[in-house]
Parts: structure tokens; C-alpha cells; sequence
């Protein structure tokens, strides 16, 4: 319903413009209005960012072995599972495809947060 009421507010002013504006000011406008966004594909830009953070931090979190809590190599004489040494890729996981570690830098170089799960 917001997105017909936009669009329908939009047609008005497009057609009062007709009128009054100049057409380089007219096509500057229908440039403007075809930016703007409805609510609905605001909230679905924001549900797939979301999501696709969502699912690079599940994949992050399964290649360093933290969701199956894979213990460490037995050379690090450490008993089983140690978050906060997986945490900064201080351990080799026995099963886990990488042990760089959380903290380590993503591809947009910033630093991957801990997972909330």
C-alpha cells in the first residue's frame, strides 16, 4: 500500500510539473523519483544484508571449528575445546579446514566480530 501511495504521489507531481517546470528541471525530477525507495524494498535490501552477514559469519565460524568446538591438535597440550585460544588462532583444530582464528581480518579488511550464537 506505501508503494502505491508513493508512486501515486509522485505521478501528481510529476504532472503538476508539466506545467510549471522546465524540461531539463522535469527530467532532473523524474531522475530523482525513480531513486527513491519504497519502505518494502528498504526493508528487503535490509533483510538480505542481514542475511548475508548472517550466513559469511555461520561459514566463518565452521571453518575454524567453533561450532562443533573441535579440540586442538594434541602437540598444544591443551584439554579439548578453548575458546578464547580459537578466538586468536593460537591453536591448530584437528578436524577444522583453517586455523587462523576469529580475530582474524576479513576480505573488507575489517575484523570479524564474534558470532552471537
Amino acid at each position: 500500500m506505501a508503494a502505491t501511495v508513493t508512486n501515486s504521489l509522485l505521478t501528481a507531481l510529476a504532472v503538476a510539473a508539466r506545467s510549471v517546470l522546465p524540461a531539463a528541471a522535469r527530467v532532473r525530477l523524474k531522475a530523482a523519483a525513480a531513486k527513491i525507495k519504497s519502505p518494502i524494498q528498504l526493508r528487503a535490501e535490509a533483510d538480505v544484508s542481514r542475511l548475508r552477514a548472517a550466513y559469511l559469519d555461520l561459514m566463518g565460524e565452521s571453518l575454524i571449528g567453533r561450532l562443533n568446538q573441535d579440540p586442538a591438535l594434541p602437540l598444544f597440550e591443551l584439554d579439548g575445546y578453548h575458546d578464547s585460544t580459537r578466538e586468536h588462532g593460537l591453536d591448530w583444530p584437528t578436524a577444522a579446514p583453517s586455523m587462523i582464528g576469529a580475530k582474524a581480518p576479513t576480505a573488507s579488511g575489517s575484523k570479524r566480530p564474534r558470532s552471537s550464537t
